[in-house]
């Protein structure tokens, strides 16, 4: 019999940056309720193929498996409060009923507070939310096992309505930084110049415009810049036709992900100029991570929640606030004194820390 722990991992979305991680890890049932605009199918595992449920279907699963290892979206995300409530309650039942413990883990990098996640939300209203996010979250926090944080603004967030004295016993935390790409031993094309790249979705969130605005001051004279964007989104068209009268800028939609890191591969920085939009703020920013895992300079903005880590590297964070022709002096300094490939990648960690977050979460 295999000592291999019985995990499910129980999802709200999912994207492909997803599936390719469950490759890594130990082997486990993965339940989600929705596809993300960046979803793919085929890059997951088709031994093991995520099961789509809705919230029942998700229920009834739990009550009617056994698993040593379940983790849950985190606490935090308000909008999933009934669907946490109820998957808590069935694991915990299923327990009772097999007397055999499982444990409750999570992985959280949220750093908007719970009440700004509900802005929008059909039935939870953000004043409603406010008055319950410290019992809900000390009851949700109480039933779980292991918490791993993978910023430390998420942590101060959680530590605003859970006291800490509850949270250390059983969290650690995991800097959500990667460790360099496996890809890397293909050789980068060679490109001339300095290449920058912007992957994520065309929307006013992750600041294309912004971008736009920027690099048309930016790139004016200078033949040496290319900018290649990356993604799909409902600015789509806008995108498109403000680089067809534009000399070194490339429009690349929804490529796959082994061209996706091709680019990457080519490319000396990422900008990803994120904003805070409604309840939405840049968690950490998959392009962000992906980006500095083959060796790109970043420049972001203080939404992310590795700002602090990134200042800290050398990497170029604005506020997210600032003029544009301010932005535009930043990001030219920055590109004059950018890093080597090989610098930025010695910043990073021998193991990427979401999935050492992973391996400690179920005691692997």
């Amino acid at each position: 019999m295999s000592d291999r722990p019985r995990i499910a991992r129980i999802y709200s979305s999912l994207r492909t940056a997803h599936l390719e991680r469950f490759q890594e890890l130990d082997a486990s049932t993965v339940i989600y309720r929705t596809a993300r605009y960046d979803f793919d199918p085929r890059a997951g595992d088709p031994a093991s193929p995520p099961r789509q449920l809705g919230r029942g279907g998700t229920i009834w699963h739990l009550l009617t498996r056994t698993y040593d290892v379940v983790e849950v979206n985190e606490p935090g995300m308000a909008r999933l409060w009934p669907d946490l409530i109820l998957q808590v309650a069935a694991i915990r039942a299923r327990s009772w009923a097999t007397r055999r413990h499982t444990s409750i883990v999570t992985y959280c990098i949220g750093i908007v507070d719970p009440s700004d996640d509900a802005i929008g939300h059909r039935i939870l209203r953000p004043r409603v939310v406010a008055v319950l996010s410290k019992p809900f979250l000390r009851m949700l926090i109480g039933s779980m096992d292991r918490i791993a944080f993978g910023t430390t603004g998420s942590y101060a967030m959680y530590r605003r309505h859970v006291t800490d004295r509850a949270l250390r016993p059983k969290a650690r935390f995991f800097e959500a930084v990667p460790a360099p790409c496996r890809c890397l031993h293909r050789a980068a094309s060679g490109r001339q110049g300095t290449s920058v790249a912007f992957v994520g979705a065309f929307s006013e969130r992750k600041g294309i415009q912004q971008l736009m605005d920027v690099w048309d001051i930016v790139g004016r004279g200078r033949p040496d810049l290319t900018l290649t964007l990356v993604g799909q989104g409902e600015h789509e068209a806008a995108v498109r036709a403000w680089a067809s009268g534009r000399s070194g800028v490339h429009v690349e939609v929804d490529p796959p992900r082994h061209e996706i890191h091709q680019i990457l591969r080519d490319t000396d920085c990422l900008v990803l100029l994120s904003q805070r939009v409604g309840g939405w703020r840049e968690q950490v920013g998959l392009p962000i991570v992906e980006a500095l895992a083959h060796g790109c300079e970043v420049v972001t903005t203080d939404e992310t929640g590795l700002a602090d880590w990134l200042r800290e590297q050398g990497h170029l964070v604005v506020p997210a606030a600032s003029p544009v022709a301010a932005v535009a002096a930043m990001f030219s300094a920055h590109l004059r004194d950018r890093r080597s490939s090989d610098a930025v990648l010695r910043d990073l960690p021998d193991e990427d820390q979401r999935l050492a977050a992973d391996r400690w979460m179920v005691g692997a």
